[in-house]
């Protein structure tokens, strides 16, 4: 049945969206857990903390990451939820707002699967990597520093990384969900990335510690209450021939 709306009408399937179709759980599983703290500066100002917890399926090479948002200034709140689901071949993201829970959930085509498990990481041109020689340890592993610089900018990243932990679940994966710096220049950047600090002209705009790590802690998501509209991927971008 069509919808009715007394304001501006919008064509749900000209942006891909429509009818869940997508196969999921209501439940997931997992063992294993990476926390991580972000903080958001401005003006040498924090704006807003965000602690994240990545949970790892090796079984399944399902991710699921719950992350809350805390405002300096307001002290306001946001809750969200990603969950990877390899063997379904879907992506949900949904947020937890004044108590409900909605969100979009995104078949993942083959072709962004293949990619996201085998491709190589893009080295951007203006980007140079350096490592600096300086170590230091953070939870008990070896962490080398890289320096991250790009022409034509004034922005920095300092990055620390291990290749101690040794991850059973999908690394390319992992290096491109949220709160992880991507793995600049095609493995230049090696291992684990556990702390970074970027800065704009000399002046500290976000810094991100891993906190904890633990491969035998467990944890579910529920997707029961969620309520969903389904994203389609492949209905991007795309052109009327």
């Amino acid at each position: 049945a069509e919808q009715e709306n007394t304001g501006r009408k919008m064509n749900l399937p000209k942006l891909g969206m429509g009818k869940v179709t997508a196969k999921y759980e209501e439940n997931y599983d997992f063992k294993g857990l990476i926390k991580m703290r972000n903080e958001m500066y401005e003006k040498g100002k924090q704006e807003a903390v965000a602690e994240t917890d990545m949970w790892l399926d090796a079984d399944n090479n399902n991710i699921g990451i719950e992350t809350t948002s805390v405002a300096t200034k307001d002290g306001s709140t946001m809750s969200n939820v990603i969950i990877m689901d390899m063997k379904n071949k879907a992506m949900m993201t949904y947020n937890v707002v004044d108590g409900g829970k909605s969100g979009m959930i995104m078949p993942i085509p083959d072709s962004l699967q293949a990619e996201a498990s085998e491709a190589t990481v893009d080295l951007t041109d203006n980007v140079k990597i350096r490592k600096t020689g300086n170590t230091r340890t953070i939870l008990g592993y070896r962490c080398d520093e890289y320096e991250v610089t790009e022409e034509g900018s004034n922005g920095t990243s300092n990055v620390w990384t291990t290749e101690d932990i040794d991850f059973k679940a999908n690394k390319k994966l992992l290096a491109g969900q949220q709160g992880m710096p991507k793995g600049f220049g095609k493995g230049q950047l090696k291992g684990l990335t556990l702390a970074s600090e970027s800065y704009e002209k000399g002046q500290l705009t976000s810094k991100m510690d891993v906190t904890k790590i633990d491969m035998n802690e467990t944890h579910s998501i529920s997707t029961t209450c969620v309520s969903f509209i389904q994203m389609n991927f492949l209905k991007w971008g795309q052109k009327k021939k």
